[in-house]
């Protein structure tokens, strides 16, 4: 509620006009009662009882009547080593929000004062981002964002799993083509037999079928069907040739047959 108070001490008030946000004049003679919320503008001005009019006042002032909601945004899965962009831009409250705070759980260290910023995360694990947002009136609400942070399969992007690297040789200096055994099969061939980091018999007939032989073999079999189907048909072909002569053979000799009991007793 705003409640004006006016005087005059010379012809004494005649009249209290008011107005809300650019809306239109009121003629004051209760307590006002301001609804809505976020930055409003309310402007009045007096007149006396011989018509002098005071200068019209202005008064911006905000009604915040909600409290904020904070938004830590979506939960993550990501590979480590990287770097977080922890997003509150989402986080909103009826008038504005005049404080952003993020605090890593595990130990309350707050790791960003700004609405979004970038963390980097180099070790495995599970990371909780509790998001603090307040108001003018300091009024307060938070939110989490749960990152799973997972160990990297192939950390040096080489194509061989890091595990099989540290068994293999302690660390990740070799890539895919070397062959730091000197055995004469690179890495990526060793991994491609052994898989689990087990020693295996070297040699072309232990390495596992090739994705290019798998296809060559199924084109082979293709081929083979095709060729058999062609055969059948051909077959088939043959018969029906064959079993026409026949029945044409069949219809001359009894057509000669017919001729010579007509025509043979006539020629004797």
């Amino acid at each position: 509620m705003a409640v004006l108070s006016a005087g005059d001490s010379g012809s004494g008030l005649f009249l209290t006009k008011y107005r809300i946000d650019g809306g239109p004049w009121i003629a004051y003679n209760r307590p006002i009662a301001i609804g809505g919320s976020g930055t409003r503008t309310f402007e009045a001005y007096s007149i006396d009882n011989i018509g002098n009019i005071e200068q019209t006042r202005l008064y911006a002032y905000v009604v915040d009547v909600l409290r904020p909601v904070a938004d830590a945004g979506r939960d993550l899965a990501v590979f480590a080593p990287v770097d977080i962009t922890l997003d509150g831009l989402g986080s909103t409250d009826d008038t504005l929000i005049v404080e952003y705070e993020w605090i890593l759980e595990s130990d309350g260290s707050v790791v960003l004062t700004t609405a979004k910023g970038t963390v980097g995360i180099q070790s495995p694990g599970v990371y909780i981002f509790s998001l603090k947002v307040r108001d003018p009136l300091g009024r307060e609400s938070t939110d989490s964002i749960t990152i799973n942070v997972l160990r990297d399969p192939d950390s040096d992007k080489d194509t061989l799993p890091d595990v099989w690297e540290m068994e293999k040789f302690g660390n990740l200096t070799y890539g895919p083509g070397d062959d730091p055994d000197g055995d004469g099969i690179t890495n990526i061939k060793e991994y491609g037999r052994e898989g689990d980091g087990g020693d295996v018999q070297s040699g072309l007939d232990a390495l596992p079928q090739s994705e290019g032989d798998r296809t060559g073999e199924v084109l082979m079999l293709l081929l083979m069907v095709v060729l058999g189907v062609l055969a059948g048909v051909a077959m088939l072909q043959f018969l029906k040739i064959r079993e026409l002569r026949r029945r044409l053979d069949d219809r001359e000799a009894e057509a000669s047959i017919e001729f010579e009991e007509d025509y043979g007793g006539e020629s004797r």
